[in-house]
């Protein structure tokens, strides 16, 4: 029987992360529904199109956050997958005329934390399963 997540911190820390990072998508999807019910946008299909994809997101964090607290070895790479592309966003939103450094960095420095936790802390891997026998 694997030990309680809660008795492990970098376990508890990457779980916190994905949890909030799935309330924040969970709050964006929202956002955007309420805005196509409620606006009108300049093309419809492009709303449509848009909370298509951000409910995908929302669903496929959901499935990672939901495996990775259960120790599913396959949430590894699917979490790796977001935390990319979260640090992604976060080193776009720290460039440009309209930079935003303070959302940047919320954005950049969990990713990198985690993506760390995930590639190299041994409770990680124990966790998951995915501990090689060296």
């Amino acid at each position: 029987m694997k030990p309680s997540i809660f008795k492990l911190p970098a376990v508890l820390f990457v779980a916190l992360v994905l949890v909030l990072e799935t309330l924040a998508t969970a709050a964006i999807t929202g956002l955007v529904v309420w805005e196509i019910t409620t606006a009108t946008p300049d093309s419809m299909a492009s709303a449509i199109g848009l909370a298509v994809l951000v409910v995908g997101a929302l669903a496929w964090i959901a499935v990672t956050t939901i495996g990775f607290i259960r120790g599913k070895a396959s949430s590894r790479g699917s979490a790796l997958v977001w935390q990319i592309l979260q640090a992604a966003l976060g080193v776009a939103s720290n460039q440009g005329v309209f930079a935003r450094p303070d959302i940047g960095g919320a954005l950049l420095v969990p990713a990198l934390v985690v993506i760390a936790l995930l590639l190299f802390s041994k409770t990680v891997s124990n966790h998951l399963g995915t501990a090689s026998a060296d």
